[in-house]
C-alpha cells in the first residue's frame, strides 16, 4: 500500500512539474519559443483589459509601435468606444511556431461585455508574431485587423 502511495505521489509531482514547465512558470528555466509567444499573447490581452495601450503597443516592433492605434482597433472590433469594452475572458487555444523558428501565431478568443448595451460578445482571431533579434514581436498589420 505504501508503494502505491509513493508511486501515485511521484506521478502527480511529475505531471505537475510538466504542466508548470509547459506554461513557462518555472523560475530560472528559459522559455521555449512557444511559451514565450503564449506569455506575450497573455500580456498583450492583459494590457488591453486594463487599458494600458502603450504597454500593449510595446509588444510590436519599432515600426509598428509608432503606427499602433490599439483603441481604434478595439473600437472597430466591437463597434463601441474602447472605454465601453470590459474584457471578461481571454482564451489562448493554440500557439504554433513555424519550423523556421522565426514566425508564430496564437489562436485566441476574447469575450467582452459591451457596457453601452449591457451584452457580451465573443471574437476569435489569430495574432501573428515574428522573432527579431531573439525577441518575439506582434505583427500589427496582420493580427488585430483580422478578428471576426
Amino acid at each position: 500500500m505504501k508503494k502505491l502511495i509513493v508511486i501515485v505521489s511521484l506521478i502527480v509531482v511529475v505531471v505537475g512539474l510538466a504542466y508548470v514547465w509547459d506554461k513557462g512558470l518555472l523560475p530560472g528555466v528559459p522559455l521555449t519559443d512557444k511559451q514565450a509567444v503564449f506569455k506575450n499573447t497573455w500580456k498583450f490581452y492583459e494590457d488591453i483589459k486594463y487599458k494600458a495601450y502603450e504597454n500593449a503597443a510595446s509588444l510590436h516592433n519599432e515600426e509598428d509601435r509608432d503606427k499602433a492605434n490599439i483603441p481604434k482597433l478595439i473600437e472597430d472590433l466591437f463597434r463601441v468606444p474602447p472605454e465601453q469594452v470590459h474584457i471578461t475572458n481571454v482564451e489562448i487555444t493554440n500557439v504554433e511556431v513555424h519550423s523556421n523558428g522565426l514566425n508564430a501565431s496564437s489562436l485566441t478568443s476574447i469575450t467582452a461585455k459591451l457596457l453601452t448595451i449591457n451584452k457580451s460578445q465573443t471574437r476569435e482571431g489569430l495574432l501573428y508574431w515574428t522573432k527579431e533579434n531573439g525577441k518575439w514581436y506582434m505583427k500589427l498589420s496582420s493580427s488585430l485587423q483580422k478578428f471576426k
